[in-house]
């Protein structure tokens, strides 16, 4: 058999899939018709490989090579064409007929001629060495023997198609654990190791963004109320530090039995500063600094800033300087008292109570 190599023409020769190659019998009328290859082109290779053949058929019928290369380049576009106008693979045959070689496909009209004996005669030994060699070069594959390698690629497709699965599985569950310990590691930079309440840096995170959402929303309502423990020093030092922390615990979770889980939020933003951040209005603000007072024994103060009290248009960090001023109100009051910023006089502005609240616990 020719080498490779040896051919004139083999740099058009492409790599191709053994699977989808079939070379038939040549047909023997004494009319010299010889059916050389057929090939079916189920995929680009496959097409190149069926063109490489018909280059080396016309080489070696001592065809014009320039001419028969601008005629493959057409039969590429025509083959290209026809297999996708089908939707199927296209067979395709390499045929002696008469005096021209020629190229037949399903579908076609008229076929491609490839080359035409006109000064020369072709001989039918010349034709048989052709096709034994065309027999050679492209290897016979039965249909049993490409049922079996279809039946491989198939088994290998849905074993790359498992195994990519299971890595974007594995790649998705990493990407969740990280996600989760960024979570964590969040939440343990924004929470009060001692109280387990929220800390300075997530009020100071959340508390503005929360502030002026609420502002832009216009119907949506807001206080502020910061807290102060009267008497936390005294704590300290008659009972110990040790006890001081249990009254720090105790106090928010008193703080977070009064507040709406996922809605209004408590946090530690100093040794006994506290603050809620509520969403509701005045009034309502109100009726929960009493309860707060109340349940911790009339041993805190507490100052309200509200946003349904507010005239003008406040920074977030006015609107904390007002709850931090009515704070002052009401621990120059006498502590254990309420007060809320914007109320000057009694009932004003729906307040529930006097702006300054100086109920004393009952005997």
């Amino acid at each position: 058999m020719p080498r490779l190599a040896d051919n004139p023409l083999s740099a058009l020769i492409f790599m191709i899939s053994p699977a989808s190659l079939e070379v038939l019998r040549m047909s023997t009328k004494e009319q010299l018709e010889y059916q050389l290859l057929r090939l079916w082109l189920p995929l680009e290779t496959d097409l190149q490989a069926f063109l490489s053949a018909c280059a080396e058929a016309v080489a070696w019928l001592d065809g014009e090579r320039m001419k028969s290369a601008q005629g493959l380049l057409q039969l590429s576009e025509l083959l290209r064409d026809s297999g996708a106008a089908s939707g199927k693979p296209l067979s395709a045959a390499l045929i002696w007929d008469q005096d021209s070689l020629q190229v037949h496909w399903e579908g076609q009209s008229n076929p491609s001629v490839l080359l035409k004996a006109e000064s020369y005669r072709v001989e039918k030994e010349q034709l048989e060495r052709l096709r034994e060699y065309l027999s050679a070069r492209f290897e016979v594959i039965d249909s049993e023997t490409l049922r079996w390698q279809n039946q491989q690629m198939a088994a290998h497709y849905r074993q790359t198609k498992e195994d990519m699965e299971a890595e974007l599985n594995e790649l998705q569950q990493a990407l969740d654990s990280r996600q989760l310990e960024l979570a964590k590691s969040i939440m343990a930079a924004e929470t009060d190791s001692l109280t387990n309440a929220l800390n300075r840096r997530a009020f100071d995170d959340y508390a503005p963004k929360a502030y002026y959402h609420a502002k832009r929303q216009r119907q949506e309502e807001m206080s502020l109320l910061l807290i102060d423990l009267d008497y936390f020093k005294e704590i300290n030092d008659e009972h110990g530090h040790r006890q001081g922390d249990e009254y720090l615990r105790h106090v928010v979770t008193v703080m977070e039995s009064l507040i709406r889980s996922g809605i209004d939020r408590v946090y530690r933003i100093g040794g006994d500063e506290f603050a809620i951040l509520f969403h509701a209005g005045a009034k309502a603000a109100c009726s929960k600094a009493l309860k707060l007072l109340e349940q911790l024994d009339w041993s805190v103060s507490i100052g309200i800033a509200s946003l349904d009290l507010l005239e003008g248009d406040n920074s977030f960090v006015e609107f904390y300087e007002l709850a931090d001023s009515a704070l002052y109100d009401a621990k120059n009051s006498g502590r254990g008292r309420v007060a809320v910023a914007g109320c000057r006089e009694r009932g004003e502005k729906g307040c529930r109570q006097p702006c300054m609240l100086l109920q004393e616990p009952s005997d």
